[in-house]
């Protein structure tokens, strides 16, 4: 009988008798993020929010109590790595003042008219 007993980083295995351990390397690779209609839409508002600021990186990163850093608004801006978060979303749209409410809007009237969106939204009626 053998028993597995996770540690950081490695998984040990060790024999019923205790005499053979046997550690493993394991190495947790991040899955890569489909973006859907919605996410694209919402890189472009968050884009435009900043570039409409006309705040450098690093001051909207000082805006967010530096909640996100100057890299990571980069990254956003320029459609690197995974999506924007909702509350990030929501802190940019606090640090450039910007109503969040008419912005997220936009953002999913957006992602229903792109003809390659696969993801539709619902729109409560108001």
């Amino acid at each position: 009988m053998r028993r597995i007993v996770p540690t950081f980083l490695y998984v040990c295995s060790i024999s019923a008798n205790s005499s053979a351990i046997t550690c493993v390397n394991v190495v947790h690779m991040a899955t890569k993020h489909e973006w859907t209609a919605l996410d694209y839409a919402s890189q472009q508002a968050a884009a435009k929010i900043i570039a409409d600021s006309r705040y450098s990186y690093r001051a909207i990163s000082a805006l967010m109590s530096s909640a996100v850093s100057h890299v990571r608004i980069s990254d956003i801006e320029k459609v690197r790595k995974a999506p924007i978060k909702l509350s990030k979303f929501l802190l940019l749209c606090q640090a450039c003042e910007v109503d969040p409410v008419v912005t997220l809007k936009e953002i999913i009237e957006s992602a229903n008219t792109n003809p390659n969106a696969h993801l539709k939204v619902e729109t409560p009626d108001e």
